[in-house]
Parts: C-alpha cells; structure tokens; sequence
C-alpha cells in the first residue's frame, strides 16, 4: 500500500452532513470539530424531541432542515446530500451525532483519495480509522501494523466522504434500512459499480458504539455493544435483509458475526428477553423482507 501524503487544508467544495436525533452536548462539539475542515455544515433533525439544542447550533451551519418525526438515518442522509448537491457542493461527509473527527481527518481522506485516484485505484468512498471509545475500556494489547490506506468491504457511514455525483449514480442509502447495515449495503453497491470503498489509517475518528459491556471467560474478553431492544431488533433485521439481496456465501462474515453478536449479546447484557424479543422480531421481518419502521405497537414493545 502506498503511502498517504500529507494532508492539505480541506477544499471549500465538500459539504458535511450530520444527521440528529435528540442530540447532546456532542453535536456542540462536533460542529465545532468539523467549521474549519468544510465549507458548510447540514443538520437533518430526524424528529428530535426538543429542537432547542440543534436550533442553538443554527448560526454556525449553512442549514437545519427538521423532519417532524423519525423517518430514519438512509431517509435524513439522502435528505441531507440533496441539500449538499442544491448548495453545489461536490463532495459529501456524513455524520451521526455521536462521532467527532480528528484535526486534518477530512484533509487526509481527500488527500487520500485524489492520490489513489492518481494511481489508477477507482476509489468511490473513503473513511477514518475508527477510535472507539466506552465506558469501560477492555485491557490495552499491542495492535498490528495497518496500513496506511486498505480496502474494506465496509465503511461506517459516520465519516465516509465521497463525491455527491457518485451517491447519486448509486442510488444512495436505503431508506427501508432505517438504521444499521446502510453502510454495508452503500458499499456493496459501491462494488456493483465497480468503485471500492477505502479506509485511511492516518485519517481517524471518535466514534462511540453503545454502551458496552465486558465478560472474561476462560482467558478469552467477550464483548457486546450492548444496544436497546429496538437497536437488536435493526440490526438482525437488517443483516437478514442484506443477506437475501446480496448472498450469504459472498458475506459470509456478516452472517458469522450476526450469530456471535447475538450469542454473545444473550449471554452477558442486559434485558435479556427482550432482547430475545427483539431478535426473533427482527429476524421474522428479515426472513420476510418487512423494512421500514416498525410499527408503534412493536416499537413500544421493545423500549
């Protein structure tokens, strides 16, 4: 793998877009994070209780657009980048509220990406090195030497840039996903269409994932996101979904790790049963091909 140059001040061209659902005091430091990387900052507010924190943050982004209610975060991301593209803006970054870049992130994945491009590689999107934080932190070990960029069947979608032309030759996110898994169908049909998705190692992000919990068994660290009941129920949905439209045999281990993470996620975190609830919703709506949101009955259920 070639090595990164580095990183020039981000162009004015790429819009970010972050995407709130009753968001904290991070989105704050996010926005804060990511003034001087950008050339506009977009919130899609998808159905926050009170819209007070995200309004505060008006003068300080190009656009807030509410959607009134929970439509999703496929449904506000392809919101946003339609935002980005009326602005005129080329290139896209998309962001939860949970995530904050680095200082130079976004430089170094457009740096990234044009040097790829230079050398023949047909990049589509880019993304940061993930560094996870939690409340309880497993035990440090040494991590292996990563290459400075390498090709993933995946990015997250918190921090993937990519050219809006792009997103929209692809189709962008599926709304019916509503969460989870629109990061690995996105780069699936990245694939599709001949274009690879790539990880930048010198380019990192702050991301946190749930609430985790902990459990050593025989010398060996188990360790679960320990996500909601409704969570549970997205993300083996989800992962069922994008089985049966892109084969298991070619993702197999998205389907090894869905039996491990609900494995492990029954055996040590908590609301146990209704996790199992969740699951087995998940995975009947999943088998069946039922996206979208469920219904309030369901919703209220796994709460």
């Amino acid at each position: 793998m070639m090595p990164t140059p580095a990183p020039t001040p981000a162009p004015v061209e790429i819009c970010a877009v972050i995407v709130t659902y009753n968001p904290d005091h991070k989105l704050a430091r996010l926005i804060n994070a990511l003034q001087h990387e950008v050339g506009a900052i977009v919130i899609v507010d998808n159905g926050s209780a009170d819209l007070a924190l995200v309004q505060a943050q008006a003068e300080q982004v190009r656009a807030v657009v509410p959607l009134g209610h929970n439509h999703g975060l496929g449904h506000a991301l392809n919101v946003g980048a339609a935002r980005a593209e009326a602005l005129g803006y080329p290139w896209l970054l998309t962001f939860d509220q949970d995530s904050c870049p680095t200082p130079t992130m976004v430089a170094r994945l457009l740096a990234a990406h044009a040097a790829m491009l230079a050398t023949g590689e047909p990049v589509g999107a880019v993304g940061p090195a993930q560094v996870i934080t939690a409340t309880a932190a497993p035990p440090a070990g040494d991590a292996p030497p990563t290459p400075t960029w390498a090709r993933k069947d995946h990015l997250i979608t918190s921090g993937m840039v990519l050219p809006v032309a792009l997103y929209r030759q692809i189709g962008g996110y599926r709304a019916d996903y509503f969460i989870d898994m629109l990061d690995f169908e996105l780069c699936a049909r990245l694939r599709q269409h001949g274009y690879t998705a790539v990880q930048v190692a010198t380019a990192e992000l702050v991301h946190e994932v749930g609430d985790p919990v902990y459990l050593r068994v025989l010398h060996k660290q188990l360790i679960s996101s320990n996500h909601s009941p409704l969570r549970r129920y997205f993300m083996i949905r989800n992962r069922l979904m994008f089985l049966r439209q892109y084969g298991v045999r070619a993702h197999h281990r998205v389907a090894a790790g869905m039996i491990y993470d609900t494995i492990v996620a029954l055996l040590i975190e908590r609301q146990r049963f209704k996790k199992l609830h969740a699951i087995c919703c998940g995975a009947w709506h999943g088998l069946r091909g039922i996206g979208g949101a469920p219904s309030e009955q369901l919703s209220a259920r796994l709460r």
